[in-house]
Order: C-alpha cells, then sequence, then structure tokens
C-alpha cells in the first residue's frame, strides 16, 4: 500500500520534456516518511475531500500550507531534498555522475593580493 508521501511525491515529481525521471521510476527504498506530515495530509484529505487522482499538485499543497505550515514547508524540503540528490536523478543531470562530491574542480588562479587587506585588517 503506498503512503499518501508517495502518491503526493508522484505528483510532484513526473516525467516531463526535460530529462528528469519521475519519481515512480527511482528507486525509493531509502526514502523516509515523516509521519507527522503523513498524519497532517491524511487529515487534510479526509476533511476537505480532497481527490489525491483529480486535484493540481499546487493546489492541494497551498491547502496543506493553510492547515499546517511548518510541516508543510518541511515536507515540501525533504520531498526536493529527496528527489534532487537522488543518483538517478543526478546521473539525469550530471552527464552519468551519481555523486555531488566530490567531482573534480579546478580554480583559476587566485589572485592572493586581493585577500592581503582582509587578512591585515585588525577585527
Amino acid at each position: 500500500m503506498d503512503s499518501t508521501t508517495f502518491k503526493i511525491y508522484r505528483k510532484m515529481f513526473v516525467k516531463g520534456a526535460d530529462k528528469l525521471p519521475a519519481f515512480d521510476s527511482i528507486d525509493t527504498s531509502s526514502l523516509v516518511v515523516n509521519p507527522q506530515a503523513e498524519s497532517a495530509l491524511n487529515e487534510l484529505i479526509a476533511e476537505q475531500g480532497i481527490d489525491l487522482q483529480e486535484i493540481e499538485i499546487n493546489e492541494l499543497l497551498k491547502r496543506f500550507k493553510k492547515v499546517a505550515f511548518a510541516v508543510a514547508n518541511q515536507f515540501i524540503a525533504d520531498a526536493i531534498s529527496f528527489y534532487f540528490s537522488h543518483p538517478q536523478v543526478l546521473a539525469s543531470l550530471q552527464q552519468g555522475r551519481t555523486t555531488l562530491f566530490p567531482n573534480s574542480r579546478t580554480l583559476p588562479d587566485i589572485d592572493y593580493d586581493l585577500l592581503i587587506p582582509v587578512m591585515e585588517k585588525d577585527c
């Protein structure tokens, strides 16, 4: 049985014209469902008679914020964090690389002369 969180994440992250995978197509075994958000969502859906199949995702999230602002914001932040840090999503964004760090980065030559006044400043 799918949790309400999973159903909403599916609506948030659908396969679009871009190269990002749909939530349905990524491995969700490491996803931890926030019981407070799950409870608040189930209560909202029951009280307002919301049909998850029919409601537009932004409308649902607006309603969620109206009844549980802090919980809704954390829910959205958790969703974005999980999805955009997922190896399958990262691979599609980074030409196959699945980790953000450590990726090789090269810095142009640093002009240390610009830092001297900062280092010499007595704060």
